[in-house]
Order: structure tokens, then sequence, then C-alpha cells
């Protein structure tokens, strides 16, 4: 997906008060009109996606959409599968 390089927003995930999904996966962050929007994933439509009035509403509700998403377990959700494996990975050399 190609979003603008003027339009993304640069986030610092090493701050403390981000959620430890948006830590690990970093998703991109970008202004979209008059509203922020987080994305992860290849598209609006399988993606995994967060929208705010600001930046950081945006990161949190794209962490609420990322824990619905990996709750739903369902194996025919590529994304889901992917954001699973990584932190099955993550547990196990961690």
């Amino acid at each position: 997906m190609q979003i603008a390089q003027r339009d993304r927003v640069n986030v610092d995930f090493r701050k403390e008060s981000l959620p430890v999904s948006v830590k690990i996966f970093q998703p991109m962050l970008f202004q979209d009109g008059g509203q922020y929007t987080c994305l992860w994933g290849p598209d609006f439509h399988e993606g995994i996606l967060g929208q705010g009035i600001t930046a950081e509403e945006a990161l949190k509700d794209w962490d609420l959409h990322f824990r619905d998403r990996i709750k739903s377990k369902n194996r025919e959700d590529d994304v889901a599968q992917y954001v699973l494996n990584v932190l099955a990975d993550a547990v196990e050399y961690g």
C-alpha cells in the first residue's frame, strides 16, 4: 500500500505508553483528511486498521482491532495467522 511520505507520521515505538502490540508490529500511521489512520498489512481491506482524531487515539484503536483479529482465530485470515505465528515465535525465542 502506497501512502505519500508527506502524510506519514513518525512514531517513537519505544514510547512507554504505547500498547505492546504497537511496539512489536509498528503499524504505519498517517494523516487521512481530518483524522489519523493506523494500518498494518497489505491494504485497508485485509490489514489491521485503527483510526482516531489524534495519533494516540488511532494507535489505541488499532490495538483494539489487533486484539479482535487474533482472538477470532480465523484460519482463513492470513494476516491474523501471520500475527499469531510472529507472537508464537517471540515467546519461543523470547
